[in-house]
């Protein structure tokens, strides 16, 4: 319980540095994206939002601003 408590913590902290705005590094999507996070699992990014890749985040903003969804790959710890 105490590995999946610190897993937890760390990917909040991780995504709460991905709130930043996105700046110039975004893509703003024209249409329905397929996309891939860094560990290859796949989404669709909706049209109109905006991607950015920050190291293993990848971070989708709404049209409007102001709200953002973070996208991270986690894996759990290995028993043995």
């Amino acid at each position: 319980m105490r590995n999946a408590n610190r897993i937890v913590r760390r990917a909040l902290c991780i995504a709460m540095l991905a709130l930043a705005p996105l700046g110039a590094t975004a893509q703003k999507l024209a249409a329905d994206t397929p996309s891939t996070t860094s560990a290859g699992n796949q989404f669709v990014a909706p049209a109109g939002w905006s991607i950015a890749v920050k190291g293993a985040l990848m971070v989708l903003e709404a049209p409007e601003g102001g709200s953002q969804i973070v996208l991270m790959d986690v894996s759990a710890p290995r028993r043995g």
